[in-house]
């Protein structure tokens, strides 16, 4: 009798290790086919919708934007001679090498002066003496260096941003390598350079460099403030209404700064609200979270604002996922979740599993993000502004087709943060938060942005996650506009 016990023991112990190897299996062989439908979403991204980009982009921006004029000047760096190469660097506070696969410097270029480009001429300086480009660089992001250089030799550009220690210590200062692999032809063989400036960053993640102008993908222009944004009037002259946007990318994204919503939503407002003087400032810092708002909320008062309005989510999944899977505040449950997160299978089809129930869900939404609305709230309060938390939009992935699903769960998957939910997943988090900023704003009696209620869509207006398309940007421009006007018009004409 116990040989039969343990004969069936051992049975059922093998048909679930091969129902696993070949769930497993399956889920690979899955993943390949849906990566394909991915990236041929990915490669038509930008063929839908031109005729709407183009028509938002004539109506707010009053040149047409050149968004990647640095890269052309890379481009044609090697054409000039020596002396205009020098002015050229000098010019822009720049510095220059030219390396091998390995990082060894073949040639160097005029580096910066020291007054102009401190950390620039610094790290420069460095790089000549070893002749090394990875040399000055610490082992936690040499690595990295390395990856992104041969990236460039395999053709592909390249921009990493490193928060290098002065010599003589204090903060560190974030100091940008460009990694560019300069236009080949005929007649001239692969060569790569490495361009070095003055990050956007003047603390990695959470504060862009005051009075910055890059052109690389977008034009990036900072006022001194280190907003993008035109430069704000203090004090604030009588008779304006000024609102200032915070959030992280989903705010300051945009080709030009014209084109971010809260600029849009400014020119909106102007043409709604005639013969009033309406101020929207941009204040928000790509990748920035909660932890980052706190830091800046009183950058956002010093503004004078009347109104602050909260638009972000996305950068504090970590801190989000991280309460179900740290064993230290979810104990053995926690480990468990992710054990099985480690199998594709699992993470893929079975997500659901891996993340607590809606009730759990709501409870560490409050205790997070929900608190921190209210710190923010509590702060605008004691200043007399008025402040507007707004849900947060996401594509409609239930309701997608198939490639455009493909699409979403490899583009959640390439975020900053990594691979910590799937697509599933990330919606239920996305859903959750906005419950319980729609809670909050009834019991703490604040206007409330519902902009995810009347703002969704696909693969023609996300180009991931959560970031859109120029055309998608005017829409959640318009749907900002919608949800302020019944309330700004007599905070206006009471001369707020």
């Amino acid at each position: 009798m116990k040989r039969r016990v343990l004969l069936l023991a051992f049975s059922l112990l093998a048909w679930g290790l091969a129902a696993a190897v070949a769930a497993e299996v399956f889920a690979v062989w899955r993943a390949g086919g849906a990566l394909s439908r991915a990236r041929a979403v990915e490669a038509r991204l930008y063929d839908t919708r031109t005729a709407e980009d183009a028509a938002v982009i004539a109506r707010y921006a009053p040149a047409p934007p050149d968004t990647d004029a640095d890269v052309r000047a890379r481009d044609a760096f090697l054409a000039l001679n020596p002396a205009e190469r020098a002015g050229f660097l000098a010019e822009r506070g720049w510095a220059a090498f030219q390396t091998d696969p390995d990082g060894a410097v073949v040639e160097e270029w005029a580096p910066p002066s020291p007054q102009t480009a401190p950390e620039v001429a610094e790290i420069a300086a460095k790089i000549a003496g070893a002749g090394s480009l990875l040399a000055p660089l610490p082992p936690e992001v040499a690595g990295d260096a390395r990856a992104a250089l041969a990236l460039a030799w395999g053709g592909a550009r390249q921009f990493r941003d490193y928060p290098l220690a002065p010599d003589g210590g204090g903060e560190p200062r974030v100091v940008q390598f460009a990694f560019h692999p300069f236009p080949r032809d005929a007649a001239a063989p692969e060569q790569v350079g490495v361009f070095l400036r003055a990050s956007q960053w003047e603390k990695l993640w959470t504060t862009l460099r005051p009075h910055l102008r890059h052109a690389d993908f977008i034009d990036l222009r900072t006022n001194s403030l280190g907003f993008r944004d035109d430069e704000v009037v203090l004090p604030k002259p009588e008779g304006v209404h000024r609102i200032v946007c915070v959030g992280g990318s989903t705010t300051a994204e945009g080709v030009t700064n014209e084109l971010t919503w809260p600029n849009i939503l400014e020119a909106r407002l102007k043409a709604s609200l005639p013969g009033r003087t309406v101020d929207v400032v941009n204040a928000g810092i790509f990748a920035l979270g909660a932890g980052g708002e706190a830091e800046h909320l009183p950058d956002y008062l010093a503004v004078q604002p009347d109104l602050v309005i909260h638009y972000n989510f996305v950068n504090d999944v970590p801190l989000l996922v991280e309460q179900w899977t740290n064993p230290a505040r979810a104990g053995a449950l926690a480990g468990l979740r992710k054990l099985l997160g480690r199998s594709r299978f699992m993470f893929d089809y079975l997500g659901a599993v891996l993340m607590p129930g809606d009730e759990a869900l709501d409870r560490i939404v409050d205790e997070t993000l929900i608190a921190h609305l209210g710190r923010l709230a509590e702060a605008c309060r004691a200043q007399g502004v008025e402040f507007a938390p707004a849900t947060f939009a996401r594509p409609d992935y239930e309701h997608l087709p198939p490639d455009e699903r493909a699409f979403y769960e490899y583009r959640v998957g390439t975020m900053l943060w990594g691979r910590l939910v799937n697509m599933a997943g990330y919606c239920r988090l996305v859903d959750a938060y906005n419950r319980r900023v729609r809670a909050f704003c009834e019991r703490e009696n604040l206007p409330c942005l519902d902009v995810a209620a009347t703002f969704t869509g696909g693969a023609d207006l996300f180009t991931d996650i959560c970031h859109l398309r120029t055309w998608g940007i005017e829409k959640k421009a318009e749907a900002f506009e919608k949800a302020l006007l019944p309330g700004l018009a007599p905070a206006t004409e009471s001369g707020r």
